[in-house]
């Protein structure tokens, strides 16, 4: 099987004034990172994640764009495929669809990270009037909302009637560019969301933050690969076929990436080791200044880890 090298990518803050927001787009995509990333939350102070999207997408050239991820709970499923096709074409075929349930699920609520993200999910229901439903029900919608996602992109005519959605005879009409559809990055965390990246993703994203009761959140990282290796085993798919991402929150002190290239191999190192091949980080990092040191990562580190990989 052929080497597969390590990516990175930045998961950008969407707040700044729109100029200063296309001017770091072009910086970070001239400085080689491999993708760009919006969130998609309400509560943040931030603009739409489509709609910045599709601005983003039509001011660059090379590097490949998503979300970090939308949630399906605000969306129509059937709306969601149009708006990604959209934007597959809007950047000329290099979107990434990142999907996620909107359950706050995907961090461990005996954190202070993970009470703040479960918080920040209430918001987004509460704010925007969302009816707030159990983890039961959340999962299968988002299960229900992936398939007709799926379909459509796939560019078939879809009907489809579920427990939560209905489509009939439903179709995009044009085609994506990237074929047999973008590629759907699904954020998973305990075992109903790993069995959904499984069946339906062609990667699945884990928060670095998060840890599993009396687990550290590098060993976390294993117990859901060896879980998604047995989930795929049981549906006759090759794990090798599920890429592994991690999103890498920022935090001051010795575990921050940026505190210095050294911090940033050795943390790419471990989670290497531990099967993630592609790496996204928070931009820019707690504090909301800018890293010291971002271009030599781009420049000079990076290519290195790189260089090692393929050895």
């Amino acid at each position: 099987m052929a080497i597969v090298l390590p990516k990175f990518g930045l998961l950008v803050r969407s707040s700044e004034p729109w100029s200063t927001l296309v001017a770091q787009w072009q910086e970070l995509e001239a400085l080689g990172f491999d993708s760009l990333w919006v969130a998609d939350h309400f509560v943040v102070h931030s603009y739409e994640a489509w709609t910045a999207l599709a601005g983003l997408a039509s001011r660059t050239t090379r590097v490949r764009v998503g979300t970090l991820v939308t949630s399906t709970a605000f969306r129509n499923p059937a709306f969601l495929a149009k708006q990604a096709l959209t934007v597959d074409h809007l950047s000329n075929g290099r979107l990434e669809l990142g999907l996620g349930a909107g359950a706050g699920g995907g961090a461990h609520p005996s954190t202070a990270e993970g009470r703040n993200l479960a918080a920040q999910f209430e918001l987004d229901h509460s704010m925007t009037g969302l009816g707030r439903w159990g983890d039961s029900e959340h999962f299968g919608r988002f299960r229900e909302a992936v398939r007709i996602v799926d379909r459509l992109l796939r560019g078939e005519t879809v009907t489809y009637e579920g427990k939560y959605y209905r489509v009939d005879e439903a179709s995009l009409g044009l085609a994506p560019l990237q074929r047999p559809r973008p590629p759907l990055t699904i954020a998973a965390y305990g075992p109903s969301m790993l069995k959904i990246a499984a069946a339906d993703a062609d990667k699945c994203v884990f928060a670095e933050k998060d840890a599993m009761e009396g687990r550290s959140p590098l060993d976390a990282v294993r117990e859901r690969n060896a879980r998604l290796d047995a989930d795929c085993q049981a549906l006759g798919r090759d794990p090798r076929t599920l890429g592994r991402m991690l999103l890498r929150f920022g935090r001051p002190g010795p575990e921050n990436p940026w505190e210095s290239t050294e911090a940033f191999s050795d943390l790419v190192g471990r989670y290497r080791e531990a099967g993630i091949g592609e790496f996204i980080f928070s931009y820019p990092p707690v504090g909301g200044q800018r890293p010291a040191i971002l271009e030599r990562v781009a420049t000079e580190v990076i290519p290195k880890l790189r260089e090692v990989a393929s050895a």
